[in-house]
């Protein structure tokens, strides 16, 4: 939608951009389960890596644009 930086409303560029950032995050995710093999806090795991589900909603206090 164009909202945020760098402002510009491209459907495919959007889509190559979020399939790019899940290939980091994958990668990023089995290296350090390569090589994340203590179980510093106790938890019976070595590491615990996933997706952070995070949504915000808001509520405007009124209908006016200001």
């Amino acid at each position: 939608m164009g909202k945020w930086p760098p402002g510009v409303r491209d459907p495919a560029r959007m889509a190559r951009v979020l399939a790019a950032q899940l290939h980091a995050h994958g990668r990023a995710t089995a290296a350090l389960r390569a090589h994340d093999t203590v179980d510093a806090d106790g938890d019976g795991r070595a590491t615990w890596v996933g997706l952070a589900h995070h949504v915000m909603l808001i509520e405007a206090a009124s209908s006016s644009p200001l």
